[in-house]
């Protein structure tokens, strides 16, 4: 597969953004749930109880194996 963009697209927005970062609470939990992707044929890359990275493959569709699933954060698969 090869994706090759020629061009940005040009959004007329005012103004700056603001160059501030919020306190937020701690996340506890975040869960990626392969159903929500219609048509994928998830193979599973890690088990029940597995400590896994930030970024790490969770699972590949295996229909088509350039789809991975990376996880969105680190620690424990329950």
């Amino acid at each position: 597969m090869h994706v090759r963009i020629s061009r940005g697209l040009d959004i007329p927005i005012s103004g700056a953004p603001e160059q501030r970062i919020e306190d937020a609470n701690a996340v506890g939990w975040v869960a990626l749930v392969a159903m929500d992707f219609v048509g994928l044929q998830p193979r599973l890359e890690v088990d029940v109880g597995d400590r896994v990275r930030l970024g790490q493959p969770l699972l590949i569709d295996k229909n088509n194996p350039e789809v991975m699933f990376t996880s969105p954060g680190c620690g424990e698969i329950v």
